[in-house]
């Protein structure tokens, strides 16, 4: 009687490692560094959607993915850190703000799965009219995740998400 469950957990454990297994290799078959670019027209100003992308601290407020944000100076380097509902939380670091239209972000934590860069332009497209482009370069060493990353978040899914984000903020004023 006992040995029906054993054979069917071996078999059960079998197939998990062979897609576990399939994953990766598939994951090593694709590149570890990538650059994805969003961009969309918003129809608010340029001044109003820099305040929402510029205040990092007031992210939690309005982004739905942040629980919420830490702003800090070390050594001189402006960083903030990202916590979220899942317990988990990313340091960024700003490599340039330049109001009102570039702001470049990038994950501070050489020790992170994955390093990413975001840089986010506005450009005026009219009096009350914004072009937002977002432009992700990263890498992801881990095959796991970057099988993940490619074929089930997408990369440009969190660029979308952003400026949904921003775009449901400003239209609520």
């Amino acid at each position: 009687m006992l040995r029906k469950p054993l054979i069917l957990m071996g078999i059960l454990s079998g197939v998990f490692l062979t897609i576990l297994g399939g994953i990766t290799l598939f994951g090593t078959s694709l590149p570890e560094e990538h650059k994805v670019t969003t961009q969309e027209h918003l129809a608010f100003s340029r001044d109003l959607v820099w305040q929402k992308v510029s205040d990092v601290e007031a992210q939690a407020s309005w982004n739905p993915s942040i629980a919420s944000v830490r702003l800090f100076e070390e050594n001189g380097v402006q960083r903030f850190e990202e916590s979220y509902s899942s317990g988990e939380a990313v340091t960024y670091e700003i490599i340039e703000s330049e109001a009102p239209h570039r702001f470049v972000r990038r994950v501070a934590d050489d020790m992170a799965p994955f390093q990413v860069t975001w840089e986010i332009e506005l450009e005026e497209a009219g009096p009350s009219a914004t072009t937002i482009t977002i432009q992700e370069s990263g890498t992801i060493k881990n095959p796991f995740i970057r099988f993940i990353s490619h074929y089930f978040a997408g990369h440009e899914s969190f660029q979308k998400a952003y400026i949904q984000a921003i775009r449901r903020e400003l239209s609520k004023n």
